[in-house]
């Protein structure tokens, strides 16, 4: 059985992770509980990135924020780093599926064009002209669940 275990300290840093739960041995019996390593937890992509954020290299951003995101978040996501998080830089879906597509393991598979229909559905991202899209001022939005 597994449990998601979710932690927020006193500063407000969000810790979460999934730990494996077992049968209880009889109380005649003890058993060595293992105690987690230094560092091993992992912080919730709940947050919404600082502009020194964007300055991650996009591995390590997409790593960081796009956990538990839909395909759509996911396009947005990546379109925010690459823009830097300005509504006025402009990126070509090309550039967009090629990042994608280098990090089919993070982002949960290969690219669809359907991410960016439904992220434009949802007031994330317009095209500005066919095949290059911007970030809308609510993009955002994308951390709200």
């Amino acid at each position: 059985m597994k449990a998601r275990i979710i932690i927020t300290d006193q500063r407000g840093s969000v810790f979460e992770g999934e730990v494996v739960l077992s049968q209880s041995a009889p109380s005649h019996r003890k058993t060595k509980k293992k105690e987690p390593r230094e560092g091993s937890e992992k912080p919730s992509g709940a947050s919404v990135p600082d502009p020194s954020d964007f300055d991650l290299h996009i591995r390590a951003f997409v790593k960081k924020y796009a956990r538990g995101m839909s395909g759509p978040r996911k396009f947005t996501l990546l379109l925010a780093h690459m823009a830097k998080g300005k509504t006025t830089s402009s990126i070509d879906l090309t550039e967009i599926e090629k990042q994608w597509n280098k990090m089919t393991t993070l982002m949960d598979g290969k690219f669809h064009q359907e991410y960016a229909n439904r992220a434009r559905d949802d007031d994330w991202v317009v095209p500005l002209k066919k095949g290059s899209y911007v970030l809308r001022p609510n993009w955002t939005m994308i951390f709200a669940k």
